[in-house]
């Protein structure tokens, strides 16, 4: 008897925070239908923290299941190590035919991301990424339209895909203006850049772009809605492996939207999904309740879809930390971002000395003038007690005193 046909997607939404999915948090229940859908019968990670707030750390650690630091992707220059083992690779071993397919311009070969794929398709570059031709930026309809080719020109094949959708990622528009459910009819065509959004004052304007956020995950939903009918359509559902995740999430409050800068915990708090095939979900619980990350996904992967523990690596279902800790270089504002995150505190610390900037500063001089923005520190410690949020403010010796006892504890990698 010929063996049953094997699809893994590992689908990226861009930027989708936790509480923005319905199956997190009920108050977004009609956001996400789809998503809830899946999440029925797949295995939902309560407390998925992502190492960094944007992509190209978070990206690096799906591939390969380090964490950013053990592999130097920290910086927008880094790339991922060529010599570093990816998840397609992985894959590819076990005789599944590799694809990824990208709108996202990190996810790329310029950053050593394209590596181990047998077929990879890049749907945005940063030229048009960086002039916010919203005309020119590839959908999830347009994802849908390179995988399903991809799946019917591969009949035969076990296909490994991952794939990356930049909808839930800002500029904040209507992607598709037939799948309208959360903005008015009056602002289907407004356009919200980050920089237009700095001159916003009124809550009334802010309450608009969350609603076009929503919206830009209510049309993504849609799309993977879609797959799943496609799958279903082709018996090939039951079979598959199928995780719903985020690089980062996005702050929506005034002087705060989007992502980058301090690693507040809307920004770093993602959600993640996990199908597995319909005769494997009897072995596996539906709920993870501590702490889980990006390093967790490759050794995930190879245990749910054959049976191997990576030595090593650590999956899920491995309750090993109780903590994520963060870095972020933020270059244009010369920051150094850290943050350690449990699922009841957080440790934000901002400061100004480390800087690899500073060793190629002389030359810049000599050729361009040079302008640093300046923004006050940030230290803080925030906690979660009982669903309510409190923020309390330190010097500058206490909160680095508490760092250093907590990366002692945890004998911490940076």
């Amino acid at each position: 008897m010929r063996p049953e046909r094997r699809i893994t997607i590992l689908y990226v939404l861009d930027s989708l925070r936790f509480d923005y999915v319905g199956c997190f948090n009920n108050k977004a229940r009609g956001i996400t239908p789809n998503i809830d859908l899946l999440s029925e019968n797949a295995i939902k990670c309560f407390y998925h923290i992502a190492p960094a707030n944007w992509t190209l750390p978070c990206l690096a650690s799906m591939l390969t299941g380090k964490h950013p630091c053990e592999i130097g992707v920290n910086y927008q220059t880094d790339v991922i190590p060529t010599e570093t083992k990816r998840l397609p690779q992985y894959y590819s071993e076990m005789g599944y035919k590799t694809v990824g397919i990208s709108a996202n311009p990190f996810f790329s070969k310029t950053f050593n991301a394209h590596l181990g794929f047998d077929i990879f398709h890049l749907l945005l570059d940063f030229k048009t990424f960086n002039k916010r031709t919203t005309e020119l930026f590839p959908t999830s309809l347009t994802i849908n339209k390179n995988l399903f080719d991809i799946v019917e020109r591969n009949k035969t094949e076990n296909l490994f895909v991952m794939i990356w959708s930049l909808d839930t990622h800002n500029p904040y528009y209507v992607r598709d203006k037939n799948l309208n459910k959360f903005v008015e009819k009056e602002d289907l065509d407004k356009i919200y850049t980050l920089k237009e959004i700095d001159k916003i004052n009124n809550e009334e304007d802010f309450e608009k772009i969350r609603n076009f956020y929503k919206n830009m995950i209510y049309q993504n939903d849609y799309r993977i809605g879609e797959i799943i009918n496609f799958l279903k359509n082709r018996q090939l559902f039951d079979s598959s492996t199928i995780c719903i995740l985020s690089d980062h999430g996005e702050t929506l409050t005034k002087n705060n939207f989007g992502h980058n800068g301090p690693l507040f915990r809307e920004q770093i708090h993602t959600p993640f999904i996990l199908k597995t095939p319909k005769d494997k979900k009897s072995l596996y619980p539906s709920n993870i309740n501590h702490i889980t990350s990006m390093d967790n996904i490759l050794s995930t992967l190879m245990k749910i879809d054959f049976n191997i523990d990576l030595k090593g690596y650590k999956s899920i279902f491995e309750n090993y930390r109780n903590y994520v800790y963060s870095v972020r270089i933020y270059s244009r504002k010369v920051f150094f971002y850290e943050s350690i995150t449990t699922k009841d505190f957080q440790i934000i610390n901002t400061f100004k000395d480390f800087i690899p900037l500073r060793q190629v500063l002389k030359n810049l001089l000599k050729k361009y003038f040079f302008h640093i923005a300046l923004e006050k520190p940030l230290r803080k410690i925030i906690f979660y007690l009982e669903g309510k949020k409190f923020s309390i403010s330190l010097e500058k010796k206490d909160i680095e005193e508490l760092f250093n006892l907590v990366r002692k504890k945890y004998k911490l990698l940076c």
